[in-house]
């Protein structure tokens, strides 16, 4: 990620040229581990404006011709914003054309077909990075990842016990500075940063509810709670 954003930067300033510049990735992983926040930070860390798209965003215009359409357009926006960084969410339902049958496997393959050409098309892409966000890459079409499109999958896995720290320091901002976060960490093995997050505006929600200042009690008992764990030390944790 680092090394896109500076390329990004380098292209930007004239001083790299496009043919030495990833054309694009997909980013995959569990729900709520912040590949859309990862894409998005990675635009700006790049200096470049960031162009959210998805599946379903370009489908809700209507029939596939609709759809097509959709994608062309943002497509053309991308170009015209260039440089610039642009996601596609729930790439994973642009899924195999082999595998798919009938008349869902047709609608499939013009689809397909139409986010390739895009990808490659004659109009060109200069300056467009494409990232593409999904859980389950095994299901992609393999045209899509090949060399020169979406040419290599980044995993963004859960994160571990000190990422869960540093992901809750982020939401808790200026509280609670000098709080040792990592008991709420271990109890939080396993979650996402979407569910940290929440983890986070729940023990704010008590604080309040209590009429008083967030306490460390606050996050560790919203963080059992959301595991589906017992505190026996409950009244001691929000006193």
């Amino acid at each position: 990620g680092h090394a896109l954003a500076a390329d990004l930067r380098a292209y930007r300033a004239g001083t790299l040229p496009w043919a030495d510049v990833d054309r694009g990735a997909v980013l995959a992983g569990p729900p709520g581990t912040g590949k859309t926040t990862f894409a998005a930070a990675l635009a700006e860390e790049g200096g470049v404006p960031f162009i959210p798209a998805s599946y379903a965003a370009w489908q809700a215009k209507g029939h596939q011709g609709d759809m097509l359409r959709a994608m062309q357009r943002c497509f053309a926006q991308a170009r015209e914003a260039a440089p610039c960084l642009m996601l596609i969410d729930e790439l994973d339902t642009f899924s195999d054309r082999v595998r798919e049958r009938g008349d869902h496997g047709a609608y499939l393959r013009g689809v397909v077909n139409g986010l390739l050409a895009e990808l490659d098309g004659a109009a060109g892409r200069e300056g467009v990075v494409v990232l593409g966000a999904c859980n389950h890459p095994e299901l992609l079409d393999p045209a899509l990842v090949r060399a020169g499109r979406l040419e290599r999958v980044v995993r963004i896995d859960l994160p571990d016990v000190r990422g869960r720290a540093d992901i809750l320091r982020v939401h808790l901002g200026a509280e609670l500075r000098d709080a040792d976060l990592w008991q709420v960490a271990r109890i939080g093995e396993g979650m996402s940063g979407a569910e940290l997050e929440k983890v986070v505006r729940e023990a704010r929600r008590s604080a309040r509810s209590a009429g008083r200042a967030l306490q460390v009690g606050d996050i560790i008992i919203a963080a059992a709670e959301d595991r589906g764990l017992e505190l026996a030390t409950r009244s001691v944790l929000r006193h």
